[in-house]
This record gives C-alpha cells, sequence and structure tokens, in this order.
C-alpha cells in the first residue's frame, strides 16, 4: 500500500515536471542564439524595447508585460510553476539586457524587484 502511495506520488511529480523541464528547455534554445540589444539610456531605448516584447512573445511570457501580471492568473499548480519559469526567465533576459549604468540608475532591489514586470515599470 505505502509503496503504491510513493509510486503514485512519484509518477505524479514527474508528468508535473516534465512540461516545466519541456518549457525550460525550448525556452533557452530559443533564446540562446538571439542577439540581446543592451539598453544604453534612451540612445536605443524604442530598439532595446522592441526585442524585449518579440523575446518575452518567443518564450510565451509576453503576457507577463502587456498585461503586468505580478502573479500568475490561474491556481493550478503547474501553470503556476510555468508562470514562475517565464517570469524568471524574462527578469534575466531584462536585467542581462541593461548596461551598467542604467543598471545602476533602478537602484537596490527588493524583493518585489525580483518580478519581470517591476522591472520593465521602472524602465518603460
Amino acid at each position: 500500500m505505502l509503496i503504491q502511495k510513493l509510486e503514485s506520488n512519484s509518477s505524479s511529480l514527474s508528468t508535473t515536471q516534465d512540461p516545466i523541464s519541456e518549457y525550460q528547455k525550448d525556452a533557452k534554445a530559443k533564446l540562446e542564439g538571439k542577439h540581446v540589444i543592451i539598453l544604453n539610456r534612451s540612445v536605443n531605448y524604442l530598439e532595446w524595447k522592441s526585442s524585449i516584447l518579440a523575446d518575452a512573445h518567443l518564450i510565451q511570457a509576453k503576457d507577463i508585460l502587456i498585461k503586468r501580471e505580478t502573479v500568475p492568473s490561474t491556481t493550478v499548480p503547474l501553470n503556476i510553476e510555468l508562470w514562475n519559469q517565464k517570469n524568471e526567465l524574462l527578469y534575466t533576459r531584462i536585467f542581462q539586457s541593461l548596461n551598467t549604468t542604467v543598471r545602476d540608475s533602478l537602484g537596490p532591489l527588493n524583493e518585489d524587484a525580483y518580478l519581470a514586470v517591476t522591472i520593465w515599470k521602472n524602465l518603460t
């Protein structure tokens, strides 16, 4: 009985993790060869903004920026985890696209700043 329960829990975990792993692998592959436009103050702002929105679209995370999502719009655990992965990847992409001067202008990052939409709002 206990073994069956453990096997059941194990298989439900693996089916939950598979879509997440697949998403991570796919999203990273899509961004890997893509040139990152570095934001250099207002000199190339429109080009940078378009590039970030295109990257967000590639990784299926554009709603986070467009709808200014700070939390997942679902309570389904798998979808919450996928949203968290999208947010983390998008946040990283945005942060890496900032030159030092722009990064420093954001000031110290608090817990909310680790949301892609928070850093996006500060820059757009």
